[in-house]
């Protein structure tokens, strides 16, 4: 409709373009849980979030679908992933660092949004006068997780749409994270991938970012230094629809954990 997008359909899905303000005043039409249907059974995991170690192995999937990163390592025997994710915790220090070296994690693109009046004076608010970096992230999370009501939806997230809406679920509250931590010049990303909950993988997104070495984040599970059962896919918002491409289609095991 003049040159809008309005509807269309997406591995199964139907999309509507509507405003947020209508989206969520609208009770859900199914009580169909998406996240269930999607999601992957695997063995138990005793306590995950205590876990520094987790080494899986994946089924189904292609070498173009999966990342290694800074804490997780991926190699491939025959047509198996062995994915080997190590959690991180940072010391904690002032950094300097040339922002030249990280230009792709601190600009605006889609859908991380900073260059506005409404979040650079809600970051100024919360943030105030610290500089370091983990202590900034500890108050953007502690506002995050009071101010905004942790919601499932099934949406295209946008920072400034979830800043004024306060609500969200995992996409929604990472697009908002990144666009706080970058407006204060912080290097960070989105992470798509899959977490582990009571004996399956979900579909889920987290966030990178840098403090003087990079660490994950877990805003919307409330963890702030993210637990190694984060599986990464694929980087950046605009790769989220690629991972139901294959999601029904990977088996895990898990292979060790300590």
């Amino acid at each position: 409709y003049q040159g809008r997008l309005l509807y269309e359909e997406f591995l199964g899905f139907k999309f509507i373009k509507e405003k947020p303000r209508l989206l969520f005043s609208k009770k859900p039409s199914s009580s169909i849980d998406i996240a269930q249907i999607l999601a992957i059974e695997t063995e138990k995991l005793p306590e995950p979030e205590k876990l520094r170690y987790l080494k899986v192995r994946i089924r189904g999937i292609k070498k173009e679908w999966i990342r290694e990163d800074f804490n997780q390592k991926v190699s491939f025997e025959k047509k198996e992933a062995i994915v080997e994710i190590t959690k991180k915790n940072p010391a904690q220090k002032n950094i300097a660092f040339s922002p030249n070296n990280f230009q792709k994690y601190l600009k605006e693109d889609k859908f991380i949004r900073f260059n506005n009046s409404l979040l650079q004076k809600t970051v100024s608010s919360i943030v105030k006068n610290e500089k370091n970096p983990l202590e900034i992230l500890k108050k953007l999370f502690f506002w995050i997780n009071k101010n905004i009501k942790k919601t499932p939806t099934f949406s295209i997230p946008n920072t400034l749409d979830t800043l004024k809406m306060r609500r969200g679920d995992c996409a929604e509250i990472s697009a908002l994270l990144v666009g706080f931590l970058r407006c204060v010049g912080i290097p960070s990303y989105v992470n798509i991938g899959l977490v582990y909950r009571e004996g399956k993988f979900f579909y889920h997104a987290w966030v990178s970012l840098y403090v003087g070495e990079w660490i994950d984040t877990d805003p919307a599970l409330n963890q702030l230094i993210a637990d190694p059962t984060h599986i990464k896919l694929f980087q950046g918002l605009e790769n989220q629809w690629e991972i139901f491409k294959f999601l029904n289609n990977l088996k895990i095991d898990i292979v060790e954990y300590r």
